[in-house]
């Protein structure tokens, strides 16, 4: 009888140890969550579909940024970024030879 009670204390130790894990991994994602921003912005300069991969594996290799993805049908760019990276992103693409309109950048959330 003993050995059973010690073997529930231990399934009880592991189901709190596994219920504390997914409270802190909740509240870390929500963390992160709030510091980021997606944002939508126009690109001139595209001549092609490759125009827009490329575009797409410039602003990815930029710090911060935790998606992006281009339409070259509709000239723009929609990109998941870190709270205050977006002028480097638009400041790397300029310097690639694209131009970002600076009225057309659209914060989404």
């Amino acid at each position: 009888m003993l050995t059973n009670k010690y073997l529930s204390l231990g399934y009880v130790s592991i189901f709190a140890i596994i219920l504390g894990l997914a409270i802190n991994t909740t509240c870390v994602n929500t963390a992160q969550a709030t510091d980021h921003k997606k944002i939508e912005f126009k690109v001139k300069g595209m001549g092609c579909e490759h125009c827009a991969k490329a575009i797409e594996t410039i602003v990815t290799q930029c710090s911060g940024v935790m998606g992006c993805a281009v339409s070259y049908k509709d000239g723009k760019a929609t990109v998941e970024i870190e709270a205050g990276k977006l002028k480097e992103v638009i400041e790397t693409l300029e310097h690639a030879g694209f131009e970002i309109p600076p009225g057309d950048i659209e914060e989404m959330y």
